[in-house]
């Protein structure tokens, strides 16, 4: 007799299954190195500059180390005994790295404008570029006066990882929050098209799920 188990238990499994291959990596940052823990076990990478943080992108594509800097999530899984890992980094003047997309080439900072409250303007780039590819409100447009622009600032942490890009590189969330409500501010921008993106709740988180 061929013996079935329930199929509340068959989910359970297969539920468990998953999370178990899409276990998170965690890293700490210990001196020039950064410290990782996966499915490898624990190792050491040792890099080329002295990171500030640890912050993976959303994608988890790649490391958010400093204001600037970052390296491929790839780079350090593979990364050998006594070999230093370099790491590359956004433009100059472009405000700080926020979250980026290496598969879609495409990555968000964020500068500074006020301190009281504190608010903030995006830069929406190709990575090596720092050409803004939207110009809605809320993003920093150069050549506009500072005074004009700091109508449009939006609150943030302010940390490595404030902003969200899809996983398809078509949307962003420039604070972190995914809402398309109709007085959502800044919102979610659609970066091809240049428009903020007003739908369902549904719909809206949809849009940053895993394809």
């Amino acid at each position: 007799m061929q013996f079935r188990y329930p199929k509340y238990l068959v989910f359970l499994l297969l539920l468990l299954c998953r999370v178990i291959s899409y276990a998170k990596d965690t890293y700490e940052i210990n001196g020039n190195s950064v410290k990782i823990e996966n499915e490898r076990g624990v190792y050491i990478c040792k890099l080329n500059i002295t990171p500030v943080y640890a912050k993976e992108s959303y994608d988890r594509s790649a490391l958010i180390l400093s204001q600037r800097n970052y390296v491929k999530a790839d780079r350090l899984k593979n990364c050998k005994p006594n070999e230093t890992v370099v790491v590359s980094s956004i433009p100059d003047h472009v405000g700080f790295l926020s979250d980026i997309n290496l598969a879609k080439g495409i990555y968000v900072s964020l500068d500074l404008i006020s301190v009281t409250p504190a608010s903030y303007l995006a830069m929406v780039a190709r990575v090596g570029t720092k050409r803004n590819l939207v110009t809605l409100n809320g993003v920093y447009l150069k050549g506009r006066p500072l005074k004009y622009l700091s109508k449009y600032g939006f609150d943030s942490d302010g940390e490595a990882g404030a902003s969200i890009i899809s996983q398809d590189g078509r949307y962003v969330a420039p604070n972190g929050k995914v809402s398309c409500v109709l007085d959502a501010y800044p919102g979610v921008w659609n970066i091809k098209l240049n428009r903020r993106v007003v739908t369902d709740e549904v719909t809206c988180n949809g849009l940053f799920l895993s394809k």
